[in-house]
């Protein structure tokens, strides 16, 4: 195993989905895995990069952890930023939720900051199997949550999150990423939490860890086919929008047939596509959150009529119901193709 091979989807990844010479922020936590990503980057990445550590406070070893990151960056002449994301009076919880949204807060504020349209993460396909046995522990069977992780999210306004690692149909996992951060020589630490089996993905993962292959040939199986059958119906619904969705005075209407599932299709999980694309269409794009109850509240204004609020990020979608028609009256179509935004579509999850 050479560092050729994990660099390989970075390389893809970055070709395909980075303009070229864009300024990026690597999150780089000192582990194996994101060192990897570290060593992948320095060997393939066009543009500029710069390294962000985030520090929580919430660890004994976290001054240490920090330290680590810079020395090695300082060593490979890379500009590191420790970004510090403690327990606060406004957000004291410190369970491992609270930390990832504090994190994720603090890396988009510094890509902001530098001006860096991108934040790489190095998850990887351990990573994905493990979020597919929690989901299912959870109880959720859906396509989009069996499919895994998303390749490429909105973040923040002019900012994404990327997982190139997770960019290919066969993406590395932990080994492979370990492999190539040797034969990089790069160090890493290790965070002893990762051995707290409390803590629900440390438990999975050794469960995983002592599973016969055929549990892992399974997983990945489940996941292929859930990612083959949301390709397929993002694509249906890119289709509908494409047929359905006109502009309208200021604003935009969709003829309510785009909802309309193809047939062998849950209509649940369709209308929630056509939903989702719906957001990214339009001029202030939107990352609507079509959940189960958002969509019982959809049927029953389908039924009676009147005004929805659409639950999405940045700010909720109002949209009104009126005979066969959904209007939007605050917000109007993007220029270009639904087919087109599907495959960023299918990329964000």
């Amino acid at each position: 195993m050479t560092i050729a091979e994990p660099c390989r989807p970075l390389r893809l990844a970055s070709r395909a989905l980075l303009p070229r010479g864009a300024r990026v922020l690597l999150a780089v936590s000192g582990g194996s895995d994101s060192v990897a990503l570290l060593a992948a980057a320095r060997a393939q990445l066009d543009g500029p990069f710069e390294v962000a550590h985030v520090h929580h406070g919430l660890r004994a070893a976290a001054d240490r952890d920090a330290a680590f990151v810079q020395d090695l960056c300082a060593r490979l002449g890379l500009a590191c930023h420790v970004l510090h994301a403690p327990p606060t009076a406004a957000d004291p919880a410190r369970h491992e939720t609270a930390a990832r949204r504090r994190r994720l807060a603090a890396l988009a504020l510094q890509a902001r900051r530098l001006q860096a349209p991108f934040i790489l993460l190095a998850h990887h396909l351990d990573d994905d199997l493990e979020t597919l046995l929690l989901r299912l522990r959870r109880g959720h069977s859906g396509d989009r949550a069996l499919a895994g992780m998303p390749v490429l999210r909105p973040l923040a306004p002019g900012v994404l999150l990327l997982r190139p690692f997770l960019a290919l149909a066969a993406p590395p996992g932990r080994a492979e990423l370990r492999a190539g951060r040797e034969a990089a020589g790069l160090p890493h630490v290790e965070d002893e939490s990762n051995a707290d089996l409390r803590v629900p993905r440390n438990a999975l993962r050794a469960w995983l860890a002592s599973q016969p292959p055929s549990t892992r040939s399974e997983l990945l199986a489940l996941r292929a086919a859930a990612r083959a059958r949301l390709q397929r119906r993002v694509l249906a619904a890119a289709a509908q929008l494409e047929l359905h969705l006109r502009e309208e005075g200021l604003g935009a209407r969709l003829a309510l047939r785009a909802l309309q599932a193809p047939p062998g299709e849950p209509r649940a999980e369709f209308v929630a596509e056509v939903l989702r694309l719906l957001g990214l269409a339009l001029q202030r794009p939107r990352r609507l959150d079509p959940r189960a109850a958002v969509l019982r509240q959809l049927d029953e204004r389908l039924r009676r009529g009147g005004e929805l609020l659409l639950p999405a990020e940045p700010a909720p979608l109002r949209v009104l119901l009126h005979g066969d028609v959904l209007r939007l009256p605050d917000d109007a179509p993007a220029a270009g193709e639904p087919a087109a935004r599907a495959v960023g579509a299918l990329l964000a999850g």
